[in-house]
């Protein structure tokens, strides 16, 4: 749906306790999806930026 989340955060990242978290809210798996959002995001995670 195009109007579900209006107004809202895609992804987000925080630092939580010694780790990294992040959080997808687009589909970046799908066919069509941005690919390396993934990649970045768990490179990111796992301190390797």
């Amino acid at each position: 749906p195009t109007e579900a989340m209006i107004g809202t955060h895609a992804i987000i990242r925080s630092k939580f306790g010694s780790g990294r978290v992040i959080c997808f809210s687009p589909h970046a798996e799908t066919k069509n999806g941005p690919h390396s959002l993934i990649a970045t995001g768990i490179y990111w995670a796992a301190n390797q930026e």
